[in-house]
């Protein structure tokens, strides 16, 4: 709670434009830019990840049923003062994250097929 007090609205905007890394359609962008590029394994290797990281988070979300912030803070009478505006929730529950999953599927990959640092 402390650190949600000294919130920026620079920040808001920020994470607004750092949550759209791990949506779907930017990783369906990076595998589509790769396979035309010719690096059709990476491709693909980025697709299936992607696929079976949002199965398995699919699948967890069913079975842990976490409701998202906002809705736990109203069951348990709790006023939270600062959601970000303009933020859109798809779904009902939140663990695990699907953006994260996707972000971490991707990076995960980019970071195992470039050996690059400058990649990786």
């Amino acid at each position: 709670m402390v650190l949600n007090s000294i919130h920026n609205t620079w920040l808001d905007v920020f994470f607004k434009f750092v949550t759209n890394l791990g949506d779907g359609m930017f990783c369906l962008l990076i595998v589509a830019l790769l396979f035309f590029l010719g690096k059709k394994k990476e491709s693909v290797t980025i697709l299936l990840a992607y696929i079976s990281s949002g199965l398995a988070a699919q699948i967890l979300k069913r079975i842990f049923h976490m409701p998202r912030p906002k809705v736990f803070f109203e069951q348990i009478a709790f006023h939270y003062p600062h959601f970000v505006e303009g933020v859109s929730m798809s779904g009902s529950n939140s663990f695990p994250s699907g953006h994260i999953n996707s972000a971490f599927a991707l990076a995960t990959v980019i970071a195992l097929v470039y050996k690059q640092r400058r990649y990786s």
